[in-house]
């Protein structure tokens, strides 16, 4: 639990979007710390992003894994409805004090690319065409995020299962 949400109390736009996506992409519980009677319409935008509340409220509880660590920049992973389902919410932190731009393979968050998949990025909204390109590439702003939706096939024993030692 990483206790209440401190959405539209003076962090920057960019954070405040990554500050709602951890909670979510973590299963903690949404509880508004902010002052409810003064929110800007920017601070209801973020809060109401039925996309990214659909993360946390999905009856298939799996928090999120940082998958990769290349310092300022991360790659955060959970599988939705199931570790073998095919489909993944992806969010990319950049923690530094500039734009970056942040790549990571599709088999490091358990899918297969060869077989095929679309991504939908949950906070523009926009949807993409069907790949089966290897990596994945995204700018992410200054203490920015940007949460990826992907839906493709499942790799067997991928990262969000335990494997047995052989």
């Amino acid at each position: 639990d990483m206790d209440m949400l401190q959405v539209g109390r003076g962090m920057s736009y960019e954070e405040d979007k990554t500050h709602l996506t951890f909670w979510c992409m973590m299963h903690s519980p949404l509880l508004l710390g902010n002052e409810l009677t003064a929110m800007s319409q920017q601070t209801i935008d973020i809060i109401t992003n039925t996309d990214i509340i659909a993360l946390n409220q999905s009856s298939f509880v799996y928090q999120a894994r940082r998958l990769v660590d290349y310092g300022e920049l991360e790659v955060w992973a959970k599988p939705l409805v199931s570790t073998i389902s095919g489909e993944v919410a992806v969010a990319l932190l950049n923690r530094s004090e500039n734009e970056k731009t942040i790549s990571f393979n599709l088999e490091s968050v358990g899918l297969d690319a060869a077989k095929s998949y679309v991504v939908k990025d949950l906070w523009s909204k926009e949807q993409f065409p069907l790949s089966t390109e290897n990596e994945l590439s995204r700018t992410i702003p200054s203490h920015g995020v940007v949460v990826l939706q992907i839906k493709g096939k499942s790799l067997p024993y991928n990262v969000f299962q335990y494997k047995d030692k052989e």
